[in-house]
Formats: C-alpha cells, structure tokens, sequence
C-alpha cells in the first residue's frame, strides 16, 4: 500500500484531532443557543432557503435536524465520537439549507470542521484544520484593507479599545487613526503567514490570540456591546487555534514528539475532506466575480462589501412589521417622504445575529414584505456597490417598485424567496 509522511505524529494528531471534536461538541449547542431564535424558527425575520424546493417544507423538519445536532452533541459526550459528527454535522448543513439567514461565519466553520474531523485519519484532520485556519486570517485580513474599515468599524473599535484605558483618540490626526485602524488587519494577515511556517507558529499562535482577546474587549459589554454570539465566537475560534497549533500533551502529562512519521494514503473519504477544505480555500478566489459569498469568504467585520437599503413611503409604514423600525433620511436630497428600514437592527433583535450581508438574502425579506404588506410602488432599493478600497466611494443603482425588484432577483441562482413571515410579526 503506498504511504506519505503525515504532517505531525500519529499519536499528537489523535490527541489533537480527538479534543477538536470535544471543542466541536461544545461550541455547536452554545452558538445555537446563543443566536436560539434565529434556529428555532420563533422570529420576525422571515427564513430564506438556498433552494425553492425547500420553502414549502414544514417547521417540523428543522426541529428534527435541530434534534440531529442535539443527539450529536450527547453522543460525544458519551464517547461515540464519529457518530456524533455524522449527526450534528448532517443537522447543521441541513438547518442551513433550510435558512440561508444561518449561514453565520461560525457555523460555516463549525459545518466544515466537523465534516474534517468525520471523514479524516487524524494527522490529515489536523493538516487540513491548519490550512483552513491561516486562509481565514489572510482572507480575513484582506477584506479589512481598506478605507471603509479604517473610517468606520477599525475607528470605532480603536475609540472602545482606547475607552477603556481612559485615552480620547478623537481629536488625534486622522492620519494616525486610519493608520491605526489598518495596523489590525495588517496584524492579522502577519499572525496567518506566522502560522503557516512551523518555527514561527508559536508567535503566530501567540499574536492570534491576543488580536481575538482584544475584539472580545473591544466589542464586549464594556466596548461596542456586540451580541453573545460574536463574543463566543473569538473565544471558541483562538481555542481551536491552540488545539491545532498548540503544545499537546499526553493524558500522563507527558510531551509528545513532534517529529512526522508515516501513514497510509488517504482513504475515500479523506479525500472528501481535501475537496471539502480547498473548496472552502480556493472558494474566496472568486469572491470578486460574484460565486462566493462574504461571510463564507472571511470577510468578517469588514464594512467595504456590497450594501443593500431599502426605503419606503412613510404612508405604508404601517403596514409593516412592529418590530422593523425605519429611519427618517436627508430630505434635502430629494428623499422627502421616504423612510429607510433599519433590517440590520431587526435582524439582531428578532434573531441575536446579524443579517447576512448579501444582496439576494435582503431582496428575498424585501420580497416577503411586499408580500405582506403590499408595498408596491411606496418601495425602493438602493444597490450600493462594494467601497473602491482606496476612497471608499461606491457607485449605485436604484430598483423602483416591486416589479423591478422581482426582475433583479432573477439573477441568481440561489432561492431568492421565502417561507411565509410568522404571523406573530405583523400588525
């Protein structure tokens, strides 16, 4: 049978592969549970399935994939840990199939980790883990190098980051500040590149955590006061990073070698793994050409992507939901009469987390809306591009009425449509 060096010791590799999936079994039920309306179906927001065949489908089908994820949880904790993976990994997918409002940065990553751990030997398992996770801070790194970070989201966390030492950076040149602001995905793109060379992963493993300690700070209670989920989020993902990168010590307490060693070649569902892994890599690459989503692109708390307002006739406000609120806009732009709804907002009060930031997700709730309330001609869309990452100017286009708003949809080639909005939410 051919062999090939794995990339660590069989022995380290299966201490490490089997406390990934500890971790695993640990960080699913707190993130659902973290962000519980927005998986239990009990929110304002309507759900959007990836394909239409789905949106006819009965809540009782995602309660049996939420059981899924729940009988896979317990059968980790009872030992049996393939079979947990294949439960809760078989549940996740399918609960993000059923809602592409679910497809939150921590579940595609929490959905492709467990399918790793399944169908890979453990040092496999764990080279494929690496990869994954120095493509996170590169991509991740990427998407913040820009204007529109380092005006908006890197100024704020640098103020809530400055706030709690007693420093005030308002009146600091901006020239600083933007430089400061740019420092973070700069800081960021160094930790992945020190990750991926074995004699300097201990200071990339070092700097990873302190940068995800430093958001838990800034965007914590005593910061910008971001939602539970984000918060569990950077300390579940820096745990995971210790796991695969880590000193790993036997259950003797002994040291491990970390010298390689043989193993057979991967089997067929190793190499699953591998396309399931470079999909997720490779995937980010045509971001720029519309295949790839952002979130699934690692373009995390970067506010340069695509935007999507909708505004409405302030005479039809009351047609809509309770819970959506609607700002007044700039009536000197000619806006008189109009209101922009604040879905954003919605999104994290109805469901804890916030609204996925693609286009086609919020033209399927504009969709939704007008098919509660019968919006018409009182609706308009405003498509903004994604921020020129030296300016931060955006170009736009503007979709009047329902009607153009449905011919736009037809573009993609992902379920634009929704199940009905829960009766609960309207007046």
């Amino acid at each position: 049978m051919d062999t090939q060096p794995p990339p660590i010791d069989d022995a380290q590799a299966t201490l490490r592969r089997q406390r990934l999936v500890w971790l695993w079994a640990l960080a699913t039920p707190l993130l659902i549970g973290a962000t519980w309306p927005l998986w239990c179906g009990r929110t304002a927001l309507p759900s959007i399935p990836a394909l239409s065949l789905l949106t006819p489908a009965p809540m009782f089908a995602e309660y049996v994939l939420l059981g899924a994820v729940a009988w896979g949880t317990l059968c980790v904790v009872r030992g049996k840990q393939a079979a947990g993976l294949a439960y809760g990994c078989v549940g996740l997918a399918g609960l993000m199939l059923f809602d592409q409002l679910r497809w939150q940065p921590w579940a595609y990553h929490l959905l492709v980790m467990g399918s790793v751990l399944l169908l890979s030997p453990p040092w496999l398992a764990v080279a494929l883990l690496r990869v994954l996770a120095v493509s996170v801070y590169l991509y991740s790194a990427i998407a913040k190098l820009d204007f529109a970070f380092a005006s908006t989201l890197g100024r704020q966390m640098l103020e809530a980051a400055a706030g709690l030492v007693g420093l005030e950076i308002a009146g600091w040149p901006r020239w600083l500040l933007l430089s400061l602001a740019l420092a973070m995905p700069v800081a960021e793109a160094v930790a992945g590149l020190l990750l991926a060379w074995r004699r300097t992963r201990t200071a990339g493993l070092l700097l990873a955590i302190f940068m995800h300690l430093s958001a838990f700070v800034a965007l914590g209670p005593l910061g910008l006061n971001h939602r539970p989920g984000v918060l569990l989020w950077n300390l579940v993902f820096p745990a995971h990073l210790w796991l695969l990168f880590g000193p790993i010590k036997s259950a003797a307490g002994e040291s491990l070698p970390a010298e390689p060693s043989t193993a057979v070649a991967p089997r067929w569902s190793a190499k699953v793994a591998i396309a399931i892994v470079g999909f997720a890599v490779m995937g980010p690459l045509t971001r720029p050409l519309g295949v790839w989503d952002r979130w699934p692109s690692w373009g995390l708390y970067a506010p340069g992507g695509e935007r999507t307002e909708v505004l409405v006739r302030a005479s039809v406000l009351e047609r809509l939901p309770d819970t959506l609120r609607a700002d007044e806009v700039d009536e000197s732009s000619g806006d008189a009469g109009w209101r922009r709804l604040r879905l954003d907002e919605w999104s994290l009060d109805q469901s804890l987390a916030p609204l996925y930031p693609q286009r086609r997700t919020t033209l399927a709730i504009v969709r939704e809306l007008d098919r509660a309330a019968l919006l018409g001609g009182a609706l308009r869309v405003e498509l903004l591009s994604a921020a020129d990452r030296f300016s931060g100017e955006r170009s736009s286009e503007s979709l009047h009425g329902i009607a153009e708003v449905e011919e736009y949809a037809r573009r993609y080639w992902l379920n634009t449509r929704t199940r009905t909005l829960p009766s609960p939410a309207r007046r």
